[in-house]
């Protein structure tokens, strides 16, 4: 058994097996290595700065937006990537989950769609070590210049081609579409009544982290004056899992569902990975 936490996506949904030959529709194609590099240029100094100095992962922790190396990382991509796993873990992620992104979702601009209703992907890795994250810049940079992929980093490379977001574990993450949709549901009408939600924080080994991210969690609570109803934690074997149950009230809510990107909102919280009804 791998030594991971178990995480939750989103479920599987049944799909019926398609016969005969597949189509052969074209892929998109990429904006280009150059179009890519100033794309993303911003997000990799980013990460690069993570380890520049003292002070830079807690900077990044105060930015929104901030990628910082001890949260995971997300990967969009115009296609599936394959072998991406394998790659990845050559580098020293490892791949949490992924899954196709609905058909809403939209290409930035620049890519090169024939076919509006091929298959995207996202994927999910963390960065478990100060030598993940060099070496995913190390291959990032060697990209850029043009340099022809090693052995066994193919994947890489087309992951950089075809990547259409690369950014830090935020509040579209902690607050689903699907979650938002079904706790507007179940609001009560009175801005006074209150609302149960379940914060699940993210299932690092590390009980001391896990427990400033729960302070941090009943601190933000109490600022919304809402209240902690239960905490559950446990830790056995290759399972770790650390959440509150909350009341807030209706108002607090509906603010939180139409702004979930507010700086003083539960899902801007670094240490939660998911907000749920």
């Amino acid at each position: 058994m791998t030594e991971r936490p178990i995480l939750r996506f989103p479920d599987s949904r049944p799909a019926q097996r398609q016969r005969g030959q597949p189509a052969n529709f074209p892929r998109p194609r990429s904006v280009g290595r150059a179009a890519q590099g100033e794309r993303f240029r911003r997000e990799f100094d980013r990460l690069e700065a993570a380890f520049s100095d003292e002070d830079a992962a807690l900077e990044l922790r105060q930015d929104p937006v901030g990628i910082a190396p001890e949260r995971a990382l997300v990967f969009v991509t115009a296609v599936p990537i394959s072998n991406f796993i394998r790659a990845a873990q050559s580098a020293g992620l490892e791949v949490l989950g992924e899954f196709e992104l609905g058909e809403n979702y939209e290409l930035p601009d620049g890519f090169i769609v024939e076919n509006i209703n091929m298959v995207r992907s996202m994927f999910y890795a963390t960065l478990p070590t100060q030598e993940a994250l060099e070496q995913l810049l190390r291959l990032w940079r060697t990209h850029q210049r043009g340099t022809k992929a090693d052995t066994g980093y193919a994947p890489w490379w087309n992951m950089f081609d075809m990547l259409s977001e690369l950014r830090a574990w935020g509040p579209e993450d902690r607050l689903s579409s699907d979650s938002i949709s079904a706790i507007e549901e179940r609001l009560p009408p009175e801005d006074d009544d209150e609302v149960r939600l379940e914060l699940e924080i993210w299932p690092t080994r590390d009980s001391a982290k896990r427990n400033r991210w729960r302070h941090e969690s009943e601190a933000r609570i109490a600022a919304l004056e809402g209240r902690v109803v239960n905490h559950s934690t446990i830790e056995e074997g290759n399972f770790v899992y650390e959440a509150l149950l909350v009341d807030l009230s209706a108002a607090s809510v509906r603010m939180l569902l139409q702004n979930p990107s507010a700086p003083e909102g539960l899902a801007t919280l670094d240490g939660l990975q998911f907000v749920l009804p």
